[in-house]
C-alpha cells in the first residue's frame, strides 16, 4: 500500500501525549544542560527522555482514517468529496498556475502530469521545475485566502509538500495561494444557497427583489478580484526538503500498514 501525497498528512499526526513537542525538547536542552538538578527536576528529565526515545505510533486520528480508508476498500466504498472548493480548484488549474508563474517570476511552467511514487507514497506534484516543486491552492474566496500567515497552518498541506520533495528528489518547495476569479456558475450556486438560508431564517417563501439583488452583489464581490492589484493576489509559502521527516513518513506509512491489516482482518 502507497498512500497518497494528499492524504498522507492524516497519518503523520502525533499524540502529543506520547511524543515530545518542541517546546519541550528545548526545555530538555536546559535540564541536560545543567550541572545539578534536584529531585523534581531529574524526575521531569527522565519524563521528557522517555518521550523523546519513545517508539512512533499512530494516533487516534490516524487509525480512524485508516478504518475508513480499510472499509471503502473492503466493500468498494468511495467516498463522495466532490464539494464547491474541490470544483473550483479544477477549473481554475490551469489559470491559477500561469497567475502564480507571472506573480512570483517563474516564467514559462505549465501544470505537471507526471505521476512519482516509491516504496511508501505517491502523488503528482502540480509544478515542477529544475530547483522546486509547487502546489497551488485556487482559494474559495476573499474569506479563505491566507492574508496575514506567515507559515504553513494547514499540517496536511506541510506533509504533501514532503511528500512530493521525497518523491522528486526536489530540495524545496513553495505552497501558493491564488485568487482566481470564481466560475460564474459556482459563483449562482452560492447565491443561490444563501437566498435559501434568507427565506429560511425569515420564513419566507420568496425575498424582496432587493435583498436578491443585494445577497448577490456580496456574494459576487468575494468572488471577483479584478481590483485587487495582481502580485497581491498571490501568496507563497517555502517549505524546505526534511530528511527527518522523509524517516517519519517511512515510519508511519509502516505502522499504518500493519494496521490497515489488522482493520481488514476484522471486517
Amino acid at each position: 500500500m502507497r498512500f497518497r501525497a494528499s492524504e498522507l498528512g492524516h497519518i503523520m499526526a502525533s499524540d502529543s501525549r506520547a511524543t515530545i513537542t518542541e517546546k519541550q525538547k528545548q526545555e530538555l536542552n536546559r535540564l541536560l544542560e545543567k550541572i545539578s538538578l534536584t529531585e523534581l527536576q531529574a524526575v521531569r528529565r527522565d519524563e521528557l527522555i522517555s518521550k523523546r526515545d519513545a517508539p512512533p505510533v499512530l494516533s487516534q486520528g490516524a487509525k480512524t482514517f485508516i478504518q475508513k480508508k480499510a472499509i471503502e476498500d473492503k466493500y468498494g466504498f468511495t467516498k463522495d468529496i466532490e464539494n464547491r472548493y474541490l470544483e473550483k480548484g479544477i477549473l481554475v488549474e490551469d489559470e491559477g498556475i500561469q497567475i502564480a508563474s507571472s506573480a512570483l517570476g517563474w516564467h514559462l511552467v505549465f501544470k505537471n502530469d507526471e505521476h512519482f511514487k516509491n516504496d511508501y507514497i505517491q502523488g503528482t506534484p502540480d509544478v515542477i521545475t529544475e530547483g522546486f516543486i509547487a502546489d497551488i491552492k485556487s482559494s474559495w474566496s476573499l474569506d479563505t485566502f491566507p492574508w496575514f500567515d506567515t507559515d504553513v497552518k494547514n499540517k496536511l498541506y506541510y506533509w504533501q509538500l514532503q511528500a512530493y520533495m521525497y518523491l522528486t528528489g526536489k530540495p524545496t518547495s513553495y505552497l501558493v495561494y491564488v485568487l482566481v476569479n470564481t466560475p460564474e456558475h459556482l459563483v449562482n450556486k452560492e447565491v443561490e444557497h444563501y437566498k435559501w438560508k434568507a427565506k429560511d431564517n425569515l420564513d419566507l417563501l420568496d425575498l424582496p427583489v432587493e435583498m436578491e439583488s443585494d445577497i448577490y452583489e456580496e456574494i459576487a464581490a468575494k468572488h471577483n478580484f479584478d481590483n485587487i492589484p495582481f502580485e497581491k493576489r498571490v501568496k507563497a509559502f517555502e517549505v524546505e526538503s526534511d530528511i527527518s521527516a522523509q524517516v517519519k513518513i517511512r515510519e508511519k506509512v509502516e505502522l499504518a500498514r500493519e494496521y490497515y491489516e489488522e482493520v481488514i482482518s476484522l471486517l
